[in-house]
């Protein structure tokens, strides 16, 4: 499936209460959402979009969207309970920085060693047991955390 790049980010099936509301319609560069208990979003318009701030959200999953937002550079979803990453992120190639940490990642795609603009990557407190090597590979990496992961509870 595709996602339209034009039509307006909707956060609503991606956060708790609602707590908020908004009435700009003019498109912005910049989402955040840090423990907003956020259930409205501006209308954003993921092609524009170039930082997305989704921290303590309790997220299971990302918006499928954010696949769609090209000209975006900082994704930080940490604190979260995310357990994989969409393969539409892949797609993101302007991405520097992918913050992960404290989530309940358990591996992570070769996929994001093929982001070319990666430049600081956080994994901490996640379930990783290893990276993968075209992760280690990255050439403008300048930043990696991966450390201190939690223990796997099938282990």
């Amino acid at each position: 499936s595709t996602v339209d790049a034009s039509a307006p980010l909707d956060a609503s099936s991606y956060t708790r209460e609602r707590d908020a509301s908004f009435g700009a319609d003019a498109p912005l560069e910049a989402l955040l959402a840090v423990s907003a208990k956020l259930t409205g979003a501006p209308a954003v318009r993921p092609a524009s979009l170039q930082t997305l701030v989704l921290r303590g959200q309790r997220l299971r999953a990302l918006p499928p969207c954010v696949g769609a937002c090209g000209a975006l550079r900082v994704l930080d979803a940490s604190e979260n309970l995310l357990s994989d990453l969409p393969e539409a992120l892949c797609r993101l190639r302007r991405l520097q920085e992918l913050l992960l940490a404290c989530n309940e990642l358990r591996s992570l795609a070769a996929w994001v060693g093929a982001l070319p603009q990666l430049h600081v990557l956080n994994l901490q407190h996640n379930r990783l047991r290893r990276l993968p090597a075209a992760v280690l590979r990255i050439k403008g990496l300048h930043y990696l955390r991966w450390g201190a992961q939690k223990p796997s509870s099938d282990a």
